[in-house]
C-alpha cells in the first residue's frame, strides 16, 4: 500500500513545528498542544482532559477550545442548527486533540431532550462529510493526532450486538426521533449502505487515530472514570503524543494498517465496546473511491450531465448499496426543482438488470420499515424501474400506513 508523502509531512508538521492559526481565534499559543471539544451533550469528559492537562508536569503545555461556543442562537433562528460547526471550521483553529461528547446515530451527533445548554447544537454527519469533501475544515477534521468520540456506535460495523434492529428502533422512538430519521439510523447501524464506521473514518479521516465505540458506550460518569484511569497510565501526555507521531511515521512507511493500537487506552476501557481506528481513509483505495463519488454527487459546481454520470458509475458498481441514500437525495432535490431526468440516463438505468433486481428485492424486504420502503419505491419510479401504474398505488398505500401510525406526524 502506498502512503502519501503529503500525509507523512502533515504528521511531522502537526507535532514538531508551529501550527498556523487563522484570524478567527485570538490568544492561542501555537507552541502549546490545543485540545478542542465539542460538548454537544455533556462537558464531563472534556473536564477530565482540562483537569489532567492543567496541572503537574502538563501545566503550561496545553490549551483548550470549546468549539460549540463559536456558535450563536442566531444559527437556530436561521434554521442552521449545526451552524456553530461551520463557524468553528472558519475560525482556523488547529486542534491537536479533539473530544466529542454526544449521543450518536448515523444521522449525526446530538444531545438529549433534557440538556439545558443553548449552545450544544446537533452536528449532522452530512455537514461533517460536506466539510471533508470540500477539505475546508482541516484544523478540526484532519489536524488532530487523536480524536475521542465519546458516543455510542461511532465505530460500529453492521454486526449485531445486544440489541435487535427493532429494539433500537423503539429506543429511538422513545427518545423522540421521528420515524424517518429513526429508520435511517437503524439502517445505518444494522442494514445496508455505509456503516457508521465508514462514515466516521471519512468525516474524521485526516487524523491518524480515532477512538470510538462499536456498540453502546457508557454514560458520561462512567467514561470519566475510564479516562482518569487512562491518563494515570500515560503520565506525560505531551511526550506520548510526540512518540506516537514518530511511531506512526515509522509504521506508515511500512504499512499503516499494521500500526499497533494504544494499549493503555484499550486497557482503561477494556470492559467497554471501545474501538480504535486508524484514520487516513485515503490509504484505503476502495474506501477513497466510494467517497470520491459521493463528494462528486454533492458538488454543486458539477453540471447535471456530470452528476448523472456519477450516478451511473454508482449504479454500475458492486458497491451500489453504499450509494442508495445519496442517489435518493439527489434525485429528490432534482425533480423537486421541476427538472426532468434525462432520457439517455433512464435508458441506461433500464439496462442495469443487476441494479434493478437489487432495489426491487429491497422494496420487498423493507416492509417493516415503511419510510425506507417509500424512499426506495420513489427511487425505483424515478429510475424507470417501476412504472407509475405500479409505483403510485404503492406510494399511496405506504403513506396511508405511515399517517395512521402512532409516530410523530411527518410530511411523507
Amino acid at each position: 500500500m502506498r502512503i502519501s508523502f503529503c500525509f507523512i509531512y502533515s504528521v511531522i508538521f502537526s507535532f514538531f513545528s508551529i501550527s498556523v492559526y487563522g484570524a478567527g481565534l485570538d490568544g492561542l499559543d501555537p507552541n502549546k498542544v490545543t485540545v478542542c471539544s465539542a460538548a454537544i451533550n455533556s462537558t464531563k469528559e472534556f473536564d477530565v482532559f482540562k483537569k489532567t492537562f492543567s496541572q503537574g508536569r502538563h501545566s503550561g503545555q496545553f490549551q483548550f477550545v470549546e468549539l460549540t461556543s463559536l456558535g450563536t442562537p442566531e444559527n437556530i433562528k436561521s434554521g442552521r442548527v449545526d451552524g456553530w460547526f461551520d463557524r468553528a471550521c472558519a475560525s482556523g483553529v488547529q486542534c491537536n486533540m479533539l473530544v466529542v461528547s454526544a449521543h450518536f446515530t448515523s444521522n449525526g451527533f446530538f444531545s438529549d431532550d433534557k440538556n439545558p445548554s443553548p449552545f450544544r447544537y446537533p452536528l449532522s454527519t452530512d455537514n461533517l462529510e460536506n466539510h471533508m469533501c470540500k477539505m475546508n475544515c482541516d484544523g478540526i477534521l484532519s489536524h488532530p493526532q487523536e480524536t475521542f468520540l465519546m458516543s455510542c456506535n461511532t465505530l460500529s460495523g453492521k454486526q449485531r450486538d445486544h440489541r435487535t434492529p427493532e429494539m433500537y428502533l423503539q429506543i429511538l422512538k422513545k427518545d423522540g426521533a421521528n420515524r424517518s430519521r429513526a429508520e435511517l439510523a437503524v439502517e445505518g447501524r444494522y442494514g445496508t449502505g455505509l456503516a457508521n464506521k465508514e462514515k466516521i473514518e471519512f468525516a474524521f479521516g485526516g487524523g491518524p487515530t480515532i477512538y470510538g465505540f462499536k456498540s453502546t458506550s457508557q454514560l458520561a460518569d462512567n467514561n470519566v472514570k475510564y479516562l482518569e484511569n487512562y491518563f494515570k497510565q500515560v503520565p506525560d501526555y505531551s511526550q506520548h503524543l510526540q512518540q506516537d507521531a514518530v511511531d506512526l511515521i515509522s509504521a506508515g512507511l511500512r504499512q499503516l494498517q499494521n500500526f499497533p493500537s494504544h494499549r493503555e487506552m484499550a486497557s482503561a476501557f477494556s470492559s467497554t465496546s471501545l474501538c480504535i481506528s486508524r484514520g487516513n481513509y485515503l490509504g484505503r483505495p476502495e474506501q477513497a473511491e466510494i467517497w470520491r463519488k459521493i463528494c462528486a454527487l454533492r458538488d454543486p459546481a458539477l453540471s447535471d450531465d456530470e452528476h448523472f454520470n456519477v450516478i451511473t458509475q454508482m449504479m454500475e458498481s458492486s458497491q451500489r448499496t453504499k450509494f442508495t441514500h445519496e442517489v435518493e437525495n439527489f434525485l429528490a432535490r432534482y425533480t423537486a426543482k421541476g427538472k426532468k431526468i434525462p432520457t439517455d440516463f433512464l435508458t441506461k438505468m433500464k439496462s442495469l438488470d443487476e441494479a434493478k433486481s437489487f432495489y426491487m428485492r429491497e422494496i420487498e424486504l423493507k416492509k417493516d420499515y415503511p419510510t425506507l420502503r417509500l424512499r426506495l419505491v420513489r427511487l425505483a419510479k424515478r429510475m424507470g424501474w417501476l412504472p407509475s401504474a405500479s409505483a403510485d398505488p404503492l406510494i399511496a398505500e405506504i403513506t396511508t400506513e405511515l399517517n395512521s401510525s402512532d409516530w410523530p406526524k411527518e410530511n411523507f
